[in-house]
């Protein structure tokens, strides 16, 4: 899958957010998650710190700037949000 981007046309079109799947990168770093399925929710920001977010539940948004969902998430049916 292509990387998922927050483009100059999502801007004109008042779009804030893409889908993303897990492992994707994420350009820009977004303002936050949105997490679909619960599931453990992996993180990697730009200069490669990781978290693990264990249990988060569906309907949840996280206030987070990761550059990746890592594939080792278990939750699913991410949106970015920009800001």
């Amino acid at each position: 899958m292509a990387a998922p981007t927050y483009s100059f046309e999502n801007a004109l079109t008042g779009k804030s957010w893409v889908s993303v799947a897990a492992g994707d990168v994420i350009s820009p770093a977004p303002i936050a998650i949105w997490v679909g399925t619960a599931g453990d929710l992996a993180l990697t920001d730009a200069i490669g710190n990781t978290v693990t977010l264990k249990n988060v539940p569906s309907g949840t948004a996280i206030r987070c700037s990761p550059r990746i969902i890592d594939a080792a998430s278990t939750a699913a049916d991410f949106v970015a949000i920009f800001g």
